[in-house]
């Protein structure tokens, strides 16, 4: 795979989230399917227990000072 199709592939995952309706991005992080309306936004993880790793780019100067943080990780309800 080149980087040319590395990019691409990365648009169009962008491209298929889903967004709510005051603009929010809601991840799903599990092993199992979330459900077939919520797979756009399936991040696939193992079953066993597991870290989660955030990168911000091109952070904002909120982000680069600390007034930004991650939202917690919620369980699905």
């Amino acid at each position: 795979m080149t980087g040319y199709d590395i990019f691409a592939w990365i648009v169009l995952i962008i491209l298929a989230l889903q967004y709510g309706k005051d603009g929010s991005l809601t991840i799903y992080v599990s092993n199992a399917s979330p459900g077939k309306d919520k797979e756009s936004n399936w991040l696939p993880a193992p079953a066993a227990k597991c870290s989660l790793v955030a990168r911000v780019y091109g952070p904002s100067k909120a982000a680069m000072t600390g007034q930004w943080k991650l939202p917690p990780l919620e369980p699905e309800k």
